[in-house]
């Protein structure tokens, strides 16, 4: 289990990484590509084409053979189908613009995740720094309450509550912990990095 020593990184680095690496936000792209490109290939089809052909071959009664060769050009303009091209571009530009709108909303809620698994874990380390504490200072106690016993200058009720404040201060800290690696595993999800949080972990 991760320790809390790690350097939480800033919300900027996080974002960077989360624009990079979140798999929804790769697919998403790639279908806005995939649309720009397909309304591309509708709006070429309005372009003039020339195609060219060309043939070679002999012609005769079988004594005499002549070559015989032939060449062809030929433009096609496109100039009235219906309607059919004008309405599958409509449509396309209308898919494309979804799937910039999609992209743009998935943005900005990566953006809010980041954030606000990033101050999730800041508040998880501060409660580490405090569990620490309450540790440090549970084990002085009891370190003073047995150097009391044996001076003689107290009894075991004191050891006793001593112990109790030790054992609460390390499930304090346990728990801490506990929850610190949640808050890491939060922002590896809003990051797109959760083999890497996974590893992390493991000690």
């Amino acid at each position: 289990m991760n320790d809390g020593s790690e350097i939480i990184p800033s919300p900027e680095a996080a974002l960077e990484a989360a624009l990079a690496q979140r798999p929804d936000l790769i697919a998403l792209q790639k279908r806005q590509s995939s649309a720009q490109m397909n309304l591309k290939s509708i709006s070429s089809e309005r372009l003039p084409t020339i195609g060219a052909s060309g043939n070679y071959g002999t012609i005769g009664d079988g004594s005499t053979m002549l070559p015989t060769r032939s060449v062809a050009i030929g433009l096609r303009v496109p100039i009235f189908d219906g309607g059919r091209r004008e309405a599958r571009r409509a449509e396309s530009t209308v898919l494309l613009r979804q799937e910039r709108l999609r992209a743009e909303d998935l943005k900005k809620q990566i953006e809010l995740e980041v954030r606000i698994s990033l101050n999730t874990l800041k508040s998880a380390r501060a409660q580490i720094e405090t569990a620490r504490l309450g540790l440090e200072l549970s084990e002085n106690e009891l370190a003073q309450a047995q150097r009391r016993i044996e001076a003689g200058v107290s009894n075991s009720v004191e050891l006793t509550d001593a112990q109790t404040r030790l054992a609460r201060a390390r499930d304090n800290n346990l728990a801490a912990l506990y929850l610190f690696n949640l808050a890491r595993i939060d922002v590896a999800a809003a990051t797109g990095s959760m083999e890497q949080a996974v590893k992390g972990m493991v000690k």
